[in-house]
């Protein structure tokens, strides 16, 4: 038995490898045989012609043993007339063949490897890849191609150029492997590269994928990729997706995906992105690629540690600027995650709780919202100098929607000089109309008030505001409205002036506004300048265009007992209270000099009431009715402030009431009934006019029908 054993096993082993020897060796002596270099070259050609259905060339042909070809030099060119770029440019190639059809004089090729190859990937005008007619279609496949069963690309580039979409990226260090390919069954592949894009956005990262892939026949309406897995590094961060494509026409997607520590920027139009931060993402997504490279989200999950975000909607990818319209909700949330996601918010500590739902695209390179609902908790945050607290917002805005709405309960801000509390703001808002009311606590004192705003959307604007305070502090509202001129955009100076008021108020006029007009009643004002009680104001203005020269219109101002405070002093460093103060400084000026005997220095001025109409016109300020009734003075003015030339035309009439009995004055200082009294034309440039004075005679009677007429306001 043993001696059996012996005799046989050495023949088991021997004969095959013998077998084997012959039928390779056999073959490679046909081949050697059978086929010349030249004979050779022309049926390569051939079968190479026939699998890409387009001119091949190369330098060399070499055959092996081991049932392999290698070719040096390969080039297949584009079809004629679709580009002048090859279509694939490769070093070596090894094409492995099948020994059994070498008998009938014909190469089978049945696995290629292309090393180092440059292979041109491009869509033109039409739609149509120079690549699309080699598969052929499900009624006629290209059977030649069909008998490769195995591919693979070592350190190979790939340029893919979409003319249609002007989309172009190159695939770098590329490696494919396509193994035991069917027709009609589920092939593997994997596939690896650096991809470095151009347009219509700069992107680079690295990524490797595996699945399986079904063609079905190269029907690709029918075909479809399953359990296909990602890693990709984008911006030195890894992410890992799942992906099934049905559709390879217009794929139809589903995946999943799970990125780490994301740091960019997130571009939403051309002029402005924003930083994008965010410790852990995971999502899901369910999309269709169109054939106009229009990417179709029907639904989507995106996911972070605390907030979860859906999406739906469209985004164009083919063009040098994003193109999208999308929906975007997220349940309730903690907003102090938005400090976290977006680090560079001008918002800072931001907290309570928050929901949303939006809608919006872009247009010219604009955000455009469609439709807004926002929903807040207790909301607070800091912005600049302002910190703002338990916000309560209701929010729906809607293009499409006759009436949108906006409520506040209960909030509350604080800024540097300024306190509000139990804010409470509701809001009704169309194209044609947009009201909003409004009360709270401010500075300790109750406000109210109402705004509308007619054609809000428009440069033709009109607004209406009806306002009271139980407490206007006028200094702190100035403040107020500084605090919002620093948190806008700055608004570019048109107009100077030596006065420096006077290029305030021409640089402040607003513009696309035809209307403006406004009640406003506090029981008290005061300011660091003055005090009162029983402020009326009323405006109506109107040509508001940035151009104080076009405003047309009219104000009127009624106050009751109040105290102008310092009136010397403050009048030397404010040019505009110098102006109102006129009347009773040139009093004592005239008392620095002995003309009059009131023996006192200039404070405080106290009066029973003070009224002013205005009216404006081609940059003309036109003072009808000025007037003080004072307990130490009175005093009356009209006349002309012209804002464009700087210059003045006043008459000013005024009186002393205080020092009626004080002895004989003369006859040009004193009114009719003996009281010291003054009248002056201040005529000229604002910062430098001449005094021309007058008889005073009449002084009595003119503050007093000034008095008697009094100042009409509406409230």
């Amino acid at each position: 038995m043993k001696k059996a054993i012996k005799i046989i096993l050495p023949r088991l082993i021997v004969l095959p490898i013998i077998f084997f020897t012959l039928f390779f060796g056999g073959g490679f002596i046909i081949v050697k045989t059978m086929f010349n270099s030249s004979n050779m070259r022309a049926i390569l050609t051939d079968q190479l012609q026939k699998t890409f259905k387009r001119t091949v060339v190369f330098r060399s042909a070499n055959i092996s043993l081991s049932g392999k070809i290698k070719l040096q030099d390969l080039k297949i060119f584009s079809v004629e007339n679709k580009t002048r770029k090859d279509f694939i440019n490769a070093d070596i190639v090894y094409v492995s063949y099948k020994i059994i059809p070498l008998l009938r004089k014909h190469i089978s090729i049945n696995k290629v490897y292309l090393m180092s190859p440059k292979i041109n990937l491009i869509k033109d005008e039409t739609g149509l890849w120079n690549f699309s007619d080699i598969f052929g279609n499900s009624k006629k496949t290209n059977t030649t191609l069909t008998q490769i069963r195995k591919a693979e690309i070592e350190n190979g580039v790939i340029i893919m150029n979409d003319s249609k979409n002007n989309i172009d990226y190159v695939f770098k260090d590329v490696t494919l492997s396509i193994d035991n390919f069917e027709l009609f069954k589920e092939t593997p592949f994997s596939f690896s590269a650096l991809l470095t894009m151009n347009k219509p956005y700069s992107l680079e990262g690295r990524f490797y994928c595996d699945g399986l892939i079904n063609t079905k026949g190269f029907n690709w309406e029918k075909a479809y990729i399953k359990n296909m897995n990602t890693n990709s590094t984008v911006l030195g961060k890894l992410i890992t997706t799942s992906i099934s494509i049905d559709n390879l026409k217009n794929p139809k997607f589903k995946l999943d995906f799970d990125a780490k520590q994301i740091k960019t920027k997130l571009p939403l139009d051309l002029k402005q992105s924003y930083e994008l931060n965010i410790e852990h993402l995971t999502g899901n997504m369910d999309a269709l690629l169109s054939k106009e490279n229009k990417l179709i989200i029907n639904s989507s999950e995106i996911k972070s540690e605390k907030m979860a975000l859906k999406a739906s909607g469209a985004v164009i990818i083919s063009t040098s600027s994003p193109k999208y319209d999308l929906n975007l909700s997220a349940k309730l949330f903690p907003l102090s995650q938005l400090n976290i996601v977006f680090p560079k918010l001008p918002f800072k500590k931001v907290s309570g709780n928050g929901r949303f739902k939006i809608t919006f695209n872009n247009t010219e390179n604009k955000i455009n919202f469609k439709r807004v609902f926002i929903n807040t908790e207790k909301a607070g945050f800091t912005y600049r100098k302002a910190k703002f607290s338990n916000l309560n917002i209701t929010g729906l805005i809607s293009e499409k929607s006759k009436k949108n709405r906006f409520t506040l309960k209960k909030g509350a801000f604080v800024l540097t000089k300024n306190t509000v509390k139990d804010l409470n703001i509701e809001s009704d808002i169309s194209s044609k109309l947009m009201t909003i009311s409004f009360d709270g606590i401010w500075n300790n004192h109750k406000t109210k008030g109402l705004l509308k705003i007619s054609n809000p959307l428009t440069q033709n604007k009109s607004v209406n505001l009806t306002a009271y305070s139980a407490n206007l502090n006028a200094t702190k509202l100035r403040d107020i409205a500084l605090e919002i001129k620093y948190a806008l955009p700055p608004k570019e100076k048109s107009f100077y002036s030596k006065i420096q008021w006077v290029s305030d108020v021409k640089n402040a006029v607003p513009t696309g506004f035809s209307l403006i007009t406004g009640n406003i009643k506090a029981l008290a004002v005061t300011h660091e300048y003055f005090k009162s009680e029983d402020f009326n104001l009323s405006a109506k203005l109107k040509n508001f265009s940035g151009d104080v020269e076009k405003i047309r219109g009219e104000i009127s101002i009624k106050s009751g007992v109040g105290t102008f405070f310092n009136v010397q002093e403050t009048s030397e460093k404010d040019r505009i209270y110098n102006i109102v103060a006129l009347p009773v400084l040139m009093m004592f000026k005239m008392n620095r000099l002995s003309a009059l005997k009131l023996g006192a220095t200039l404070k405080n001025v106290n009066f029973y009431s003070v009224g002013g109409e205005y009216s404006f016109d081609s940059g003309k300020i036109h003072i009808k009715n000025f007037f003080m009734d004072g307990k130490e003075f009175s005093a009356y003015s009209t006349g002309n402030l012209d804002l464009m030339d700087e210059t003045m035309d006043l008459k000013v009439y005024t009186i002393s009431n205080k020092y009626y009995s004080m002895g004989t004055l003369p006859e040009f200082l004193t009114d009719a009934s003996g009281k010291p009294a003054l009248a002056f034309r201040l005529k000229g440039k604002m910062n430098n006019p001449s005094i021309k004075m007058l008889n005073p005679k009449k002084n009595g009677k003119i503050i007093q029908n000034a008095k008697d007429k009094g100042i009409e306001t509406p409230m």
